[in-house]
This record gives structure tokens, sequence and C-alpha cells, in this order.
């Protein structure tokens, strides 16, 4: 592979006004709604109107910001069914994970999602690490939009993931207590994570 000419980059870089601040290390989560697309298509073939399966997508997307917010987390991005949220490093790492397993009992409450046809789950990844900020202007003010290996590294991760599942990164697992680490197993020893490279991942023990 060629070596990265650094002096060539900046210069592209200056040429187009682009200022590149200093990384900031943030917790980033990626929560996925599941089976969205066969639900649709379920309701497609049975000739049941769009708003029902837009209203259970609105549904699933207006609680998940409430509770990311709720634990002091920004949201950066809905993308269709999925949310794309960050925790600065302040926030606690347990705090994180709570919110991470809390938004998988958001939905029992709602009687008529409550069988296996309309059913809301979702799968979830955490990250941590340095991440850039890309947001130039198209995003409230003060939203960082982090851009890096770590998002990247997250979004491969909540491609792994299954139904009610909460997987972490080897760097959120490393700033658990001893006592939190005890709920977690290893998802897989090493996994070859696309564009990303080997990785090791956890999941949370559902008791």
């Amino acid at each position: 592979m060629k070596a990265v000419d650094l002096d060539s980059l900046a210069s592209v870089s200056k040429s187009a006004d682009i200022s590149l601040a200093d990384p900031i290390r943030l917790y980033i989560l990626f929560i996925d709604l599941c089976g969205s697309t066969d639900f649709k298509t379920y309701c497609l073939g049975n000739q049941i109107p769009d708003g029902i399966w837009i209203e259970r997508q609105l549904i699933y997307l207006h609680r998940i910001i409430n509770i990311v917010e709720r634990f002091k987390g920004s949201i950066v991005k809905t993308i269709g069914d999925e949310v794309m949220a960050y925790f600065t490093e302040e926030i606690s790492s347990d705090s994180v994970i709570r919110c991470a397993t809390d938004s998988h009992s958001l939905f029992r409450d709602i009687a008529r999602y409550d069988n296996k046809t309309w059913q809301l789950k979702s799968k979830i990844s955490i990250d941590f690490g340095y991440v850039y900020n890309s947001n130039f202007g198209l995003l409230k003010e003060g939203i960082i939009d982090p851009i890096g290996l770590v998002v990247d590294r997250c979004s491969r991760i909540n491609g792994e993931s299954k139904p009610d599942q909460v997987l972490l990164s080897s760097s959120v697992f490393a700033k658990l207590s001893s006592e939190s680490q005890e709920k977690y197993s290893k998802f897989k020893e090493l996994i070859n994570l696309k564009g990303v490279g080997e990785s090791e991942i956890y999941r949370l023990k559902i008791e």
C-alpha cells in the first residue's frame, strides 16, 4: 500500500478551506430497529396502509431519542430506522450502557406491538475513542458529527448484533469496573470487521 503524503494531505485540506481540529474522545452508540423491512413488506403484501409501518418507525425513533437525551447523550442523526448518538467522556460507561439496556424495554407497554409480527426490537453497539468533528454547519450548533475509525468500527459491530443484544468494543469494556465486566462475555475471540480489521467484541449477558 502506498504511503500517505501528509504534506500533500495538509495542502489539499488548506485549499479546500478545511481546518482539522484536535480529536476528542467520545462514546459512540448505534441503535437499529430490527425487522423494519420485513414489517414493511408484510404491510404491503396485506394492503395495510403505509401509515402503519411509518407510525411504528416514528414511535421507535421518538422513544429512542428521548431516552438518549435523558441519559445526557446527543443525537447526531437518524438514518431510516437507525439512530447514531454520542456521549461525552464525562458520562460514565455504566450510564451509557444503562441507556442501551433500557432502550430494549421501551416498547413493552404498547399492546399493538406485543406480537411476533409487529414487535419492536432493537440491536445496539457501543464504542469509545478518539473522533473528529465533521459538523460544517449542517447540524445544530454545538452538536458534534463524529467521524473516524471508532465510528466505522461501531457501525460494523452493530452489523454483527442481533435483536435485544448490546455489543461493546474492547475500548468500552476496558472502561468498565470489574463488577460490570462480569456481566459481559466475549462475543467472539477476534472478528475481522470490514474496513476496520480485527476487533474483540463483548456481549451483555441477558439474565
